[in-house]
């Protein structure tokens, strides 16, 4: 079942295999990006992680940077008991408040002006991906970006400060020749992103350039937005991909269940025997190496991070450069 704290429901589990598979899934991206964030931060003070889940991240953050001070926020106090001394967990809602977000109750207030926010795969966690990067913007200091027209108040921010996101684009793609878009694999995540959709979610926000536009919309400068492949099963030649299709391999099968539940059942409005055939048959293929190797499916895990300006050129937005993607 969905975790529930008054109002807001969190629809994905952090329990038992799931929360061993959110561990693995860590794993697979340091492997893959061979560093636990891309953006080009130097010796931050303050971060904030927005959905940390296991707490794994930041645990790992706080043991790299141990003089900085690292939060992490989630809806579910799934995170260990045990922890650096520099890294916390808070129980909190970064995309709703009732009432709204006001100076009086801001947003993410324990975060303490991070000079670097950090978030992975919220598309799937929250329904205004906009909203939440507009109220990043606002209140937390300093990685505030805005007009100061707009925002008056925000004349005296510290410029600077990194905001970064990670997602997993579920669509399998494939470089052979010729794709089958109803193999169980592609049909499952296909599926999953209806259900998601149909729930209010927006699984297109990983999509190439969409997040990259938001943070350009707010006015961040030196956005940057890169890709790399996550092979669906062993087949590349390059030991660390065959290990990150092997990582893969067990996250999809291990959390397949509850990945398909509420999507299914309370998106799409099916029944649970055919929930369970949609699981089983994706599982079957997953393990299926020989034809694995033959399709050479993968997904992309895509990352995006931009640098709030100076405060001169929040004021003429032409004094900083901003890179292309």
């Amino acid at each position: 079942m969905p975790h529930d704290i008054g109002d807001w429901t969190y629809y994905f589990l952090r329990e038992g295999s799931d929360k061993d598979a959110a561990d693995m899934k860590h794993a697979m991206v340091l492997l893959l990006c061979e560093k636990l964030c891309l953006a080009p931060i130097k010796d931050p003070k303050r971060i904030g992680e927005l959905g940390t889940g296991t707490g794994i991240w930041a645990i790992d953050m706080g043991d790299e940077h141990p003089e900085a001070e690292v939060v992490g926020i989630d809806l579910h106090p799934s995170q260990p008991g045990w922890t650096p001394p520099n890294v916390s967990f808070v129980l909190d809602d970064f995309e709703n408040m009732p009432g709204g977000f006001t100076d009086d109750n801001p947003w993410c207030p324990s975060f303490r002006s991070p000079e670097y926010v950090f978030g992975r795969d919220l598309n799937l966690a929250i329904k205004d991906f906009s909203a939440v990067v507009r109220h990043a913007f606002k209140y937390a200091t300093s990685i505030c970006v805005g007009i100061m027209a707009y925002f008056p108040k925000l004349s005296s921010l510290t410029s600077g400060g990194w905001i970064e996101f990670q997602f997993l684009d579920h669509r399998v793609k494939s470089e052979a020749e010729s794709f089958d878009s109803d193999h169980p694999i592609p049909r499952f995540w296909d599926l999953v992103g209806k259900g998601i959709s149909a729930l209010g979610f927006n699984p297109t926000t990983c999509w190439q350039g969409i997040v990259s536009e938001i943070l350009d919309e707010q006015g961040f400068v030196d956005v940057v937005e890169t890709a790399v492949k996550i092979p669906v099963g062993q087949w590349p030649k390059m030991k660390s991909l065959k290990l990150a299709g092997a990582y893969w391999e067990v996250i999809s099968v291990t959390s397949a269940e509850s990945i398909a539940q509420v999507p299914l059942s309370r998106g799409l409005k099916w029944e649970q025997d055919r929930i369970d055939e949609e699981v089983s048959c994706f599982k079957t293929a997953m393990k299926n190496h020989k034809d694995l190797h033959k399709r050479l499916m993968y997904t992309e895990y895509r990352v995006v991070y931009g640098r709030k300006p100076s405060a001169e050129s929040q004021l003429d937005p032409k004094s900083d450069n901003v890179e292309g993607r």
